[in-house]
């Protein structure tokens, strides 16, 4: 009796569609793409979003960037001294793929520099680009003033953005 149960446990075992067995090997397997619906394709090659932080310094500094496609499909990055360390995917749900789209196509990416402003300097800054182009630089101290309607469309983008990457276990 106790045979044909494993027997029967195996042979349910096999037939399933998806079996993962961690291993040392797998256990820090990447995640598997985003479902179908949202795989990049050749018209999704483009970035509609992205938001890299960068630094003047390279060695010993994480660098991450986050890329979101026309289809939803999102890629995150980390990279410390020049190596990947981490990649994230995933894929946006159509409300706020639309939402994304519609604040960032109201920003205008004008910028006023103001007449006062801190001295300090920070090494690392935060670089926007939309539609693959760069749109914004931003870097501690910079003076930059930001239109009201890219003030919006940045908040709602990154209100968005900041909900995608877990944080690291």
């Amino acid at each position: 009796m106790l045979n044909k149960l494993i027997l029967a446990s195996l042979l349910a075992l096999s037939s399933s569609t998806a079996v993962t067995i961690a291993t040392a090997d797998t256990a820090r397997a990447p995640m598997p793409p985003p479902s179908n619906a949202c795989l990049v394709t050749m018209e999704a090659t483009t970035p509609v979003f992205q938001v890299e932080r960068k630094s003047d310094i390279i060695k010993d500094y994480t660098t991450t960037s986050l890329s979101i496609v026309s289809n939803g499909a999102w890629t995150y990055t980390e990279t410390r001294n020049g190596k990947v360390i981490r990649t994230e995917t995933g894929c946006l749900s159509k409300a706020n793929l639309a939402t994304l789209e519609t604040s960032l196509a109201s920003a205008t990416w004008k910028t006023t520099v103001a007449e006062m402003r801190c001295m300090a300097y920070a090494a690392d800054y935060t670089q926007y680009s939309y539609l693959g182009k760069p749109v914004l630089t931003s870097r501690m101290c910079d003076g930059l003033i930001l239109d009201a309607k890219t003030q919006k469309g940045l908040a709602d983008a990154n209100a968005i953005v900041g909900k995608l990457v877990p944080a690291k276990k």
